[in-house]
């Protein structure tokens, strides 16, 4: 997924787009791959808060880069890409949050993706994705 926040020859849209599919990609292959490893995961980062904060600050740092980069660009309209780069994730909690793991293999889950994707890219190229209270 760094790689991914990192490639400059990618448009921030697409590649805000392929960052949260690759996301739920990556925790969809831990999830059918070994349940239990898993599982044991999410109990060590209930237990561990600091991992589990060291993984969301690694993503949201990954994120803003690509926020970042597009109100750089002209891509998208925000003022605090921070700010913006935190809404994003937290509207798409439920394709990455651990307590909603058990939804990651529904069937249909990447279209459903996609559509917020499709939301969230709007609402940043318009600005209104800022993370401000309007």
């Amino acid at each position: 997924m760094a790689a991914i926040a990192e490639d400059d020859r990618t448009p921030p849209p697409r590649r805000l787009r392929a960052w949260l599919h690759a996301v739920l990609a990556t925790k969809q292959e831990k999830i059918r791959t070994d349940p239990e490893l898993f599982a044991a995961f999410g109990v060590l980062a209930a237990e561990h808060s600091s991992v589990a904060s060291d993984h969301v600050a690694d993503l949201l740092g990954q994120l803003q880069s690509i926020v970042a980069a597009g109100a750089s660009d002209g891509s998208f309209g925000c003022a605090d890409p921070v700010s913006a780069a935190r809404t994003v994730f937290h509207a798409t909690a439920r394709f990455h949050h651990i307590a909603l793991a058990s939804s990651w293999l529904d069937p249909g889950i990447e279209a459903e993706l996609d559509a917020v994707c499709t939301l969230l890219l709007a609402g940043l190229a318009s600005g209104l994705a800022s993370g401000d209270p309007a």
